[in-house]
């Protein structure tokens, strides 16, 4: 077998999942209209679904669009 052969079955076998879409807390407090550092606090006061990397917090932008209730928004595209 070849390893493009392998490749190709493996992939057929698995389903691939969709990672997460993480934004950075600025584009956060964007879709929210409020600071920095209120995205900052919802995330320390574990609100939102977040990530610590380092010293940056990544944000699920999708819990995130839950979290504000602007789900319908999003499936109109207009956010």
């Amino acid at each position: 077998m070849t390893t493009d052969h392998m490749t190709e079955h493996r992939e057929d076998a698995t389903p691939r999942r969709r990672r997460p879409e993480l934004i950075d807390v600025r584009e956060a407090a964007d879709i929210l209209n409020v600071s920095v550092r209120t995205v900052t606090r919802l995330c320390i006061l574990n609100k939102i679904r977040c990530v610590k990397v380092g010293y940056q917090w990544r944000i699920n932008r999708a819990a995130l669009i839950r979290y504000a209730g602007l789900e319908e928004v999003c499936d109109h595209g207009s956010l």
